[in-house]
Order: structure tokens, then sequence, then C-alpha cells
């Protein structure tokens, strides 16, 4: 099952261009690169094996924290 990381609390605006022009991730102001590779990590949970997987150690403790899942920061693979 994946997360879309702005169900995670990633908010971007945009440019006409298409480019990112600010980007915050649960309150907190990020760079727009922080932002381009937290919109692109793949976030999941995957039900057969009871984890979270994520690209992003930030997206996997997000991802935690909404379903109530104890974790160290800093994994990106967290047992459920």
């Amino acid at each position: 099952m994946y997360i879309n990381a702005s169900v995670l609390g990633l908010i971007c605006t945009y440019r006409k261009s298409g480019s990112i022009s600010c980007a915050e991730f649960r309150g907190e102001s990020i760079s727009n690169s922080e932002g381009y590779r937290l919109k692109a990590a793949k976030t999941y949970i995957d039900v057969n094996q009871k984890r979270i997987v994520s690209d992003s150690a930030r997206l996997a403790a997000a991802a935690a924290d909404l379903i109530g899942v104890d974790y160290s920061y800093g994994e990106t693979i967290i047992a459920l």
C-alpha cells in the first residue's frame, strides 16, 4: 500500500513553470530540493511482511507516527 508524501505532511507551492517555489514538511520549512526528494521518495506499507518501507527516513518516521508504531529515527524499514 503506497503512501503519498502529501498525506504524511509534505506541502509544496509551485511556480507557473511547475518547479517548487516553497516546500514545507509537517510544519517545518524545508529546501526546495528536499521537497523534490520527499515527493519522489517511495513510501509504502508492506502488508505481507508487516513493515513500513521508504526511500526517506523522514517519511518512514511520519508514516510510523501516523499509525502509532514505535521506531528509531533514521530507519527506512520499520516493523509493525
